[in-house]
């Protein structure tokens, strides 16, 4: 990328070397949730969600981990594979969503999706990486991030309690 003068990627990493020639620009929805909540006032209420957190993806390696903990210690939950259109639903019905790493980074099409059909993003990582890469946005998610499962676990069980605060 050094000989072109301007590069725009979908994600954002440290390794590469000159950054200052390339410029990063949010994910936003993913196709597979085309279905998404065009009229706010669709948005469910907090109290009238059926699960208090969801995890829509594929569980594997750390992320399998976060998710057997949060099963084992909060509830009702959703963990299922979906149809195109269903995460719409899903994520309408929970409160919070559950964001580990994805496939590479930690940014991914499901706090964006999670965000636009009313449910609370929880990102697990560092904040050094947290900032490092929503920093540089014109406007900075309002996600919650937390370091670890049990750190989200405790903020999730803070807010059930403080409803206000949500």
């Amino acid at each position: 990328f050094k000989n072109t003068p301007l590069v725009y990627r979908q994600y954002k990493f440290k390794h590469y070397n000159n950054t200052s020639n390339i410029k990063t620009f949010p994910l936003g929805y993913h196709c597979w949730d085309k279905n998404y909540i065009r009229d706010m006032s669709m948005i469910k209420k907090t109290y009238e969600r059926e699960f208090i957190w969801c995890f829509i993806g594929s569980p594997k390696g750390e992320r399998k981990i976060y998710i057997d903990y949060m099963k084992e210690n909060l509830k009702p939950y959703f963990n299922e594979k979906t149809k195109a259109g269903q995460n719409t639903i899903i994520y309408n019905n929970s409160i919070f969503t559950v964001c580990p790493r994805g496939n590479v980074n930690i940014e991914c099409y499901r706090q964006y999706v999670a965000s636009l059909n009313g449910s609370i993003p929880i990102i697990i990582c560092p904040s050094q990486e947290y900032n490092f890469l929503y920093s540089s946005l014109p406007v900075k998610p309002p996600w919650i991030n937390v370091s670890s499962i049990q750190e989200c676990q405790t903020r999730m069980k803070y807010y059930l309690k403080h409803p206000t605060k949500l």
